[in-house]
């Protein structure tokens, strides 16, 4: 029942979604976080923002990040994308045959992805105001490392 009443809403929802990564990209790209990258999507695409992507580069740390968020702002960043690569799951460390053979740098761009990434709050009802205190908490935070 929930799925089919989300539905019925998913041109609001998706709307709702797209604002929200709008308003994060605009107040991001203005502040140029030093260590921050937005993901970019082609303008060929239009993503429902499952999630809001950044990438970070040393000395950033994602567990310091989201631990100082939480701690000293009250900001919670969501679960990541990915925690642990695919060619590195359970399954293929007892199946190697499984695996395309191939050297392990060949998956650098999947391995970079996992490691440095991270998810800002997205979700239906975040408010312009809340957008706003975690963009700034954001900044004040990596500009704290």
């Amino acid at each position: 029942m929930l799925g089919l009443e989300q539905m019925r809403r998913v041109e609001k929802i998706l709307q709702q979604r797209r604002h929200i990564a709008r308003s994060y990209d605009e107040q991001l790209e203005a502040r140029k976080i030093p260590g921050i990258k937005l993901l970019e999507v082609p303008p060929n695409i239009q993503s429902a923002y499952y999630k809001y992507v950044l990438y970070f580069e040393p000395p950033i740390d994602r567990e310091t990040l989201k631990q100082k968020l939480k701690r000293d702002y009250g900001v919670s960043l969501p679960g990541e994308l990915y925690n642990r690569s695919c060619h590195t799951q359970p399954l293929f460390t007892k199946h190697p045959e499984l695996i395309v053979p191939q050297p392990e740098e060949s998956f650098a761009e999947t391995d970079y992805v996992v490691s440095n990434h991270f998810c800002l709050p997205l979700y239906f009802d975040l408010t312009d105001d809340q957008i706003d205190y975690v963009v700034d908490s954001l900044d004040e935070a990596v500009r704290s490392f």
